[in-house]
């Protein structure tokens, strides 16, 4: 990790530390805004990371001019002096985000192999920044108050929406379960319907055949806690004389051996039904 407000004369130290034949030459002083200082930092670190991958065993100078409005930095290698140790392909692409960051604070980069005369002398590889001494615009300080406050803030907005999807979890889903259960009680109630004119037509010794030939598709799935006593042989189905809601009975057909044993009207509501089967 790369310790946070390093200086260059630092991260030359850490390069040499590491094996790197590098050298730090500084030339003037002055301020300079904290985005031109990364900028700089940014430009000596890349190019030494290239150094040390493209060139082994090069010897690299980091010279870094403070001029009057302007940092210039020159970072030059001798060429490699050792073979690769395997074939590393160059995407250029540290190259294209070092240009633009050092765009950003108002520099230009250029970044080329070095010319060698007709002695043999020079190559390498070369990298130079101009950098404005007030590039970029200087980040505002934030007081370690309105940090805090900012987290606190940070902290009750996500408690808030915590508790508010604890709540409304359950909510929703009850509500979804709710519609479901509504939907299935109205399916099956308008279709358990038994009129009140077929179900005085039937009678009693009449086969389950004869018998389901009018009854409806389904039975009540609310049938009446308070039943009318049953035989243990025999086999009861209930059935609403209209759709839900609209009346207080229901209509019990018992079979056994095949046949309707019983037919009676039960009570479902507060009202007790009639012996026509309507409330009084």
């Amino acid at each position: 990790m790369i310790p946070s407000h390093e200086t260059v004369g630092e991260l030359i130290d850490r390069a040499a530390a590491s094996g790197l034949a590098v050298r730090l030459v500084q030339e003037g002083s002055g301020e300079h805004s904290p985005m031109v200082d990364r900028a700089v930092h940014r430009v000596v670190q890349e190019s030494l990371t290239n150094a040390s991958k493209h060139a082994p065993g090069a010897e690299v100078t980091v010279t870094v001019s403070y001029l009057d409005d302007h940092v210039l930095v020159r970072i030059v290698d001798t060429g490699a002096t050792r073979p690769l140790p395997t074939a590393i392909p160059s995407t250029g692409r540290g190259l294209a985000g070092l240009t633009e960051r050092v765009r950003l604070v108002g520099g230009t980069l250029t970044a080329k192999p070095r010319a060698t005369d007709p002695r043999g002398d020079g190559g390498g590889f070369e990298v130079c920044a101009r950098i404005p001494r007030t590039g970029g615009r200087p980040e505002p300080e934030v007081p370690v108050e309105s940090a805090t406050a900012d987290e606190r803030a940070t902290v009750r907005r996500n408690a808030q929406r915590g508790l508010i999807t604890v709540i409304a979890a359950p909510v929703v889903l009850g509500a979804v379960v709710g519609v479901v259960a509504l939907g299935y009680y109205l399916l099956v109630g308008y279709n358990s319907i038994l009129r009140p004119s077929a179900y005085d037509q039937l009678r009693l010794g009449q086969s389950v055949a004869e018998v389901e030939e009018v009854l409806p598709a389904m039975q009540m799935v609310d049938a009446p806690s308070d039943k009318l006593p049953e035989a243990d042989d025999w086999s009861c189905r209930f059935y609403r004389p209209d759709a839900p809601f609209s009346t207080n009975y229901a209509y019990r057909l018992c079979f056994a051996d095949g046949v309707l044993v019983a037919k009676d009207i039960v009570q479902t509501g507060s009202v007790e039904p009639t012996e026509e089967g309507t409330p009084r």
